[in-house]
Formats: structure tokens, sequence, C-alpha cells
């Protein structure tokens, strides 16, 4: 009886061991999936960037904008956050889904007590300083442009998808 009872223990303890082994990969497992998951959604962005970059050969007309009768230099200002906030449009889905999968991928390493990737610590720390440099800019100059002004101006077909900016800085400098 007593052989019984210690056959018995020592099967729960090799069965608990053995349930520890297969939680302890599963949780291995949850964080390399949720790693893998961030580095497709980082991959789909470099993609989708590549997509939108390629966008900005696209010309704009400038005369769609003159009607709005600012100076060059408001002109010029306008333009550049118009074509940053296009790229930054047609860029948003893919940085959502980025964002997304590198938060899923913080709580899972972080419930299993793992260190995230230095690449996805770096690529956050880049995506952040953007979009800060960003608010910054349109903060400034393009905020002093009327309200009224800016709402047209951003309610522009020809503004809302990616642009040649330089282009168009050059059609508005050489009708100076």
């Amino acid at each position: 009886m007593a052989g019984a009872t210690i056959l018995a223990l020592a099967r729960l303890i090799v069965a608990t061991l053995l349930g520890l082994a297969a939680a302890q990969a599963l949780a291995n497992s949850a964080v390399e999936l949720a790693a893998q998951r961030f580095e497709q959604s980082y991959r789909a962005l470099e993609a989708r960037t590549a997509q939108c970059t390629s966008m900005q050969r696209r010309s704009v007309s400038v005369e769609a904008l003159r009607r709005f009768e600012l100076t060059p230099e408001e002109l010029e200002i306008a333009l550049y956050v118009l074509a940053e906030r296009a790229v930054e449009a047609c860029e948003a889905p893919a940085k959502g889904q980025l964002l997304i999968d590198l938060n899923t991928y913080r709580a899972v390493a972080a419930r299993q007590g793992t260190a995230l990737q230095d690449t996805a610590i770096n690529i956050e720390a880049r995506l952040f300083s953007e979009a800060w440099r960003r608010i910054e800019r349109e903060a400034t100059a393009y905020r002093h442009l009327p309200e009224g002004v800016r709402r047209r101006l951003e309610a522009l077909p020809e503004v809302q998808t990616p642009f040649d900016f330089f282009q168009a800085l050059e059609e508005i400098r050489r009708s100076r």
C-alpha cells in the first residue's frame, strides 16, 4: 500500500513537472508569437512607407492653393504641413497595427518576465519622436494661418494623398 502511494505521488510530481514545463513552453510560445506579429507589422509598415513615399512623386496643382491669397511663405508652410499630413494619413493604418502589436508584445513579454527586443524599443522611440516633431511643426507657423483657411486647405482633394512637396515648392518659387 505504501508502495502504491509513493508511486501515485511520484506520478503526480512528474505530471506536475510536465505540466509546468508545458506551461512554460506555452508562455515562451506566446512571447515568440507576439514578437513575430510585431516583426510582421513592422515589415508591413516598411512596405506601406515605401508605397506612400512613391506616391509623393505625384504632382499637385498649386493653382488650387493660390485662391487662398496666402503669402508665398504661408503657402510654403501650408504645403509642407499638408504634405506631411498626407503621408501620415497614408501610413496611419500600418502604424496603428504596429503599435497594437508592439503593445501586445510588451504585455506578453512583461507577463513572462522577458525583455523586449532592442528593435522593438528603437522602433517605438523613433515613431514617437517623429510624431512629436510633426506636432511641434504644426503648432508653430501653420497654426498662425486663419482657421477657416486651414480648414479649406485641408479639405482640398489634391493634398489629401501624398504629393511631391518639392515640385509644388519650386512652382511657387518660380511664380514669384
